[in-house]
């Protein structure tokens, strides 16, 4: 666990740092998240979740920038109850997965209020041996990644704040033997409030 509590805050110190480099606009966000998985052991329902982090952006051209976040995510999601010979089954039931995240987005900035963003996501699940298999195995890996696409509308409030919306899916998060790679789906809506930086290093 505080391997995790570690990589968390060298993940704020990154954006921290890249904030003090002018143009660099630093923030905070947070929201909620709509999450489950595909796969033959895992039900179609989505369940919610919440999200909350910090950012830092820079853009290097007025139309195009980059965005760096630190983040601290809870995925919801529920298994069936499966039976594999070999151990690698799980009780079925509601499974809370929290994961330190750190997404690396390209933004397109299609006017000084909207922008389109995308990249990947890199995650670790900070509570790994929450969940185990029939033979006591992790059930969900320590570390996965996902690929995220959204939009970003800036708007007139003082101060300037933004709402989010994002679609997230990724490789396999899981150890269970269903003979499929289980897929993470997410959901996110959430808001951004800037605190340091100039409001016109949204579109240089």
């Amino acid at each position: 666990m505080k391997s995790k509590i570690l990589f968390f805050i060298f993940s704020l110190g990154i954006c921290v740092t890249v904030s003090a480099q002018s143009p660099v606009l630093f923030g905070v966000r947070g929201g909620t998240n709509f999450s489950g998985a595909k796969g033959d052991a895992f039900t179609k329902k989505l369940y919610v979740g919440f999200e909350v982090g910090a950012y830092a952006r820079i853009n290097f051209i007025p139309e195009l920038g980059i965005q760096v976040e630190a983040l601290y995510q809870q995925t919801r999601l529920s298994t069936k109850d499966y039976f594999v010979n070999n151990g690698t089954g799980i009780e079925g039931g509601n499974k809370k997965l929290n994961y330190f995240s750190i997404p690396i987005l390209a933004r397109f900035n299609l006017s000084p209020e909207f922008s389109l963003i995308g990249g990947p996501q890199l995650n670790v699940l900070t509570d790994k041996d929450n969940y185990l298999l029939d033979n006591r195995n992790v059930a969900f890996k320590e570390r996965s990644s996902t690929w995220i696409a959204g939009f970003e509308f800036i708007t007139k409030s003082r101060p300037r704040v933004s709402i989010y919306g994002r679609v997230a899916w990724g490789n396999k998060i899981e150890n269970i033997g269903d003979g499929t790679d289980a897929k993470i789906i997410r959901m996110q809506l959430g808001v951004v409030l800037p605190l340091i930086g100039n409001e016109e290093n949204r579109r240089r």
